[in-house]
C-alpha cells in the first residue's frame, strides 16, 4: 500500500506537555539497582550518565543530517530499522526535521531489570532544542525554528549480562577504539569484526518512549 507522509508537528516551542508529567519510577527500583550494583561492583553510575548523554547527542545529530547510519553503532536493530523507516518518510516527501542546539537538562534513572540474558536500565531525559520541518526549498513547515522546544522523553539501554562499560569513548567503537566510520549495516565494526550493536561490549539503545505513553 502507498507509504503515508510523516506527521508534521505544529507545536510552536516551549515546554511540550509531557515535560512536565511526573516521573513513573520502577517501585522496586532501590532494590533492583542494589542487586545490579551488587553483581556489578564495577558500575559508576557517572559513567553510564556520560554514556546515555552521548548516544543521545549522537542520535539527534544524526536524525537531524538524515544520516541514520551515524546512529548504527547505538541502536538495537529493531529501532535502527523502526526510526530509519521514519527517515524515509520524510526523505520521500521531500521533508528534513532539523534539530539544532540542544542541551540535556537532566537524566533519572527509572528503572533497573536483569534476566539471563541482558541488564536493562530505563531512564527519563529532559532536554531542549530548535526543532522545527522544512521542505527541499527550505520554508519551515512544521515546528519552529526560533523558539526553543523542552521535551522529555523515555531511553531503553540494555547490555549482555556479564559485560562491563567499554574503556573507549562514545565516539569509538567499543571493542577495539576505532574509529566509527565503518560501522555496516549488520552493526559490525569493519576493522575488528565485531557485532557491537549486541550490548555485548557497552550499552545500547533499545526504546525511546514518550512520557503519555510511557508505564514503566
Amino acid at each position: 500500500r502507498p507509504i503515508q507522509p510523516p506527521s508534521v508537528s505544529r507545536f510552536g516551542g516551549g515546554d511540550e506537555p509531557g515535560a512536565n508529567v511526573p516521573s513513573v519510577v520502577a517501585p522496586d527500583l532501590g532494590a533492583a539497582f542494589r542487586r545490579f550494583q551488587g553483581s556489578h561492583p564495577d558500575f559508576v553510575q557517572s559513567a553510564f550518565h556520560n554514556r546515555v548523554k552521548g548516544v543521545f547527542t549522537e542520535l539527534q545529530a544524526a536524525w537531524s543530517q538524515m544520516d541514520w547510519d551515524r546512529a548504527r553503532p547505538y541502536t538495537t536493530d529493531t529501532l535502527y530499522e523502526t526510526l530509519r523507516f521514519q527517515i524515509e518518510q520524510y526523505r520521500r516527501a521531500g521533508l528534513t526535521n532539523r534539530v539544532e542546539d540542544l542541551q540535556i537538562e537532566r537524566v533519572d534513572m527509572v528503572r533497573v531489570r536483569q534476566d539471563a540474558w541482558y541488564d536493562v536500565i530505563t531512564v527519563r531525559i529532559w532536554a531542549s532544542n530548535r526543532d522545527w520541518v522544512e521542505d527541499s526549498e527550505g520554508r519551515v513547515v512544521g515546528g519552529n525554528k526560533s523558539v526553543r522546544r523542552r521535551f522529555s522523553e523515555y531511553w531503553t539501554f540494555l547490555r549482555s549480562t556479564g559485560s562491563g562499560a567499554s574503556a573507549h569513548g562514545v565516539g569509538s567503537c567499543p571493542s577495539c577504539g576505532a574509529a566509527l566510520d565503518r560501522v555496516n549495516a549488520a552493526g559490525v565494526c569493519e576493522y575488528c569484526d565485531s557485532r557491537i550493536v549486541s550490548g555485548e561490549f557497552d550499552w545500547v539503545l533499545s526504546r525511546i518512549e514518550q512520557p503519555e505513553v510511557y508505564s514503566g
